[in-house]
């Protein structure tokens, strides 16, 4: 989310570590590093700061399993404060990446810059009124356990459905049930 790197930003971070996303983000778009890339290369450039970002490699899911899983997609990097990649890797499987991170040039670059320096020019209080109504529920799992992705899944319409009926998206012409969770099947009595 745009707004949780904003707020560390505007608590002093200078670096934001933000590990891990998975496949389709990783791989998705024309570019390396698909959608998880260019947000992160966003999130330094809009907030004049750092953003170091590890990867996963593959997976066994069970002890006794032969054959790794790739959820991850590789495509770790690091990204300076004008939204310049240092260093990134699309392998997915374990490996590094390094950029040199300078402390003082982003502290120069926050100082003296008063063009692209962005926050030194933000009106918070122009943005108040968009965040009144909250979109996501507070604290569904502060008690319970998390639930599965079939309910999940409904958690997220529901909030798509209250973001079209505050008119923030318009529904389209035709309705389509959508991505839904498919449960395996059972495999019946062990044998």
């Amino acid at each position: 989310m745009p707004e949780a790197v904003r707020a560390l930003a505007l608590q002093g971070a200078e670096v934001v570590y933000r590990p891990g996303e998975a496949v389709p983000m990783t791989q998705a778009g024309p570019d390396p590093g698909g959608t998880w890339l260019l947000q992160n290369r966003a999130h330094a450039h809009f907030n004049s700061l750092y953003m170091v970002c590890p990867n996963a490699g593959p997976v066994y899911p069970m002890p006794d399993s032969r054959h790794p899983y790739d959820i991850a997609g590789g495509n770790a990097h690091v990204v300076d404060f004008h939204g310049a990649v240092l260093g990134h890797t699309a392998s997915g499987y374990n490996s590094f990446v390094s950029g040199i991170v300078d402390i003082e040039a982003l502290r120069q670059f926050r100082t003296m810059n008063l063009n692209s320096n962005w926050l030194k020019g933000l009106r918070t209080e122009v943005f108040r009124r968009m965040y009144d109504e909250p979109i996501h529920p507070a604290n569904l799992w502060l008690t319970d356990e998390p639930v599965r992705h079939a309910e999940a899944d409904e958690i997220y319409r529901a909030n798509i459905r209250r973001l079209a009926e505050r008119g923030a998206y318009t529904p389209p012409a035709h309705a389509f049930p959508g991505a839904r969770y498919v449960a395996p099947p059972d495999p019946g009595p062990a044998r």
